[in-house]
């Protein structure tokens, strides 16, 4: 298996044939005949190699190893399937060696320019590349970790299947400071709804903050019947900062601060909101007080968040029936509002943190970074447990 005999009586050798060259190569893909190809890569390099090229044996045969048994069959194979081959020499090595032992990330591009030069072999033989077989972008992408870290007006990278209860969303045009809501994919079955019809059947609903109330009115006034169906059920309702500017009776915007203009809010709060020049920005730590209903497991808590707004004339929190507004972002953030809502603690972030230190450890040079920043030769002791880390800076990298 693998030979590859000239022509009998005739001295050809079946590469410089282009018919035969092409039936040789396809017969050698379904077989699985790592050999023939091999011989073919290097009866290419030989005859149209560019200066530098050398036919990497084991990194092709470990190719077409993986590819047989994953179960693909040539050209059929998954748009993935060159990633996953290079993200299992990352982790586990190749499958060929005697000792696999996981790639160096830079190792990649020494397996990638391999690989080019197996694309371009079958090229010559007439076969072609199968269409749709992603390359990366560079040869360090398949080191790529995702991370379900919190993201400034965005979501959580692949969200995590949640137990909990459904909770609804409400994501208007200009919904903002979206990363607070970070801990409720773990915690419950979280919809970012665009609709009143992806919204139904939710436990919690949640108005976010918006950067525009006035421009988010429209959009949330057809989820108005919803929400009151909602708060009329007893189901609780949490309204952030422009959220819950939007279910106030007006918002009053004379100096065109954010919209100039008078907008008819929803009117499910007793307040009239009148946006001010200067804006509020503060930290806060507060104690809450006076929730009842569903919001009563919060009593007493102490939270922490930051108010970030121009509008005025809405109390810190307000509760209406089961309605909780509040300026306060970050309320979900809070470990203890959590457990008393949820029953537990999200993880998450702390997780995620996890994740990208060991990914640096593994893909990073240390070493060598460490080099850079002039920090060789220095120790920096952990602190005992509890104990405050001493206030020390590493000194700055070195001048060039």
């Amino acid at each position: 298996m693998g030979a590859v005999k000239e022509d009998a009586g005739l001295g050809l050798d079946p590469w410089d044939d282009p018919e035969r060259r092409k039936a040789l190569v396809q017969e050698a893909l379904e077989r699985g005949d790592r050999g023939v190809l091999v011989a073919g890569m290097e009866a290419f390099v030989k005859r149209r190699g560019r200066k530098g090229d050398h036919v990497d044996r084991m990194t092709v045969e470990a190719f077409l190893f993986f590819l047989q048994r994953e179960g693909r069959r040539w050209p059929k194979l998954e748009p993935g399937d060159l990633k996953a081959f290079l993200r299992e020499l990352l982790t586990k090595g190749n499958p060929l060696a005697p000792s696999p032992r996981p790639y160096q990330e830079r190792s990649l591009i020494r397996v990638v320019a391999a690989l080019r030069l197996f694309a371009r072999f079958l090229d010559w033989a007439g076969v072609g590349w199968p269409e749709g077989l992603e390359w990366p972008d560079r040869p360090g992408e398949p080191a790529r970790v995702d991370l379900a870290l919190p993201e400034e007006d965005g979501f959580r990278y692949r969200q995590p299947a949640g137990n909990g209860p459904k909770v609804a969303l409400l994501r208007y045009p200009h919904a903002a400071n979206l990363d607070e809501f970070w801990p409720l994919s773990e915690l419950a079955q979280v919809v970012y709804a665009h609709s009143p019809e992806e919204a139904e059947g939710a436990w919690l609903l949640i108005l976010p903050g918006s950067r525009l109330p006035a421009k988010d009115l429209p959009w949330l006034r057809a989820f108005l019947p919803l929400i009151q169906r909602h708060l009329e059920a007893g189901k609780p309702v949490l309204a952030v900062c422009g959220g819950a500017e939007m279910l106030s009776e007006a918002l009053l915007d004379e100096e065109g601060v954010e919209e100039r203009g008078h907008f008819p809010g929803l009117g499910l709060l007793p307040y009239r909101v009148r946006m001010a020049r200067e804006k509020t920005v503060e930290r806060r730590r507060v104690r809450l007080q006076g929730l009842s209903g569903y919001w009563g497991r919060l009593e007493g808590l102490e939270v922490e968040g930051y108010e970030i707004h121009h509008g005025q004339g809405l109390p810190l929190f307000h509760q209406e029936g089961s309605l909780l507004a509040t300026w306060l972002h970050g309320l979900l953030e809070n470990p203890g509002v959590q457990k008393a809502l949820f029953g537990r603690e999200a993880r998450g972030l702390e997780e995620g943190l996890e994740a990208l230190a060991d990914a640096l450890e593994r893909h990073l040079d240390l070493r060598a970074l460490h080099r850079a920043l002039g920090l060789t030769g220095r120790v920096f002791p952990a602190s005992p447990t509890g104990a405050k880390a001493p206030d020390v800076d590493p000194p700055p990298p070195p001048r060039p």
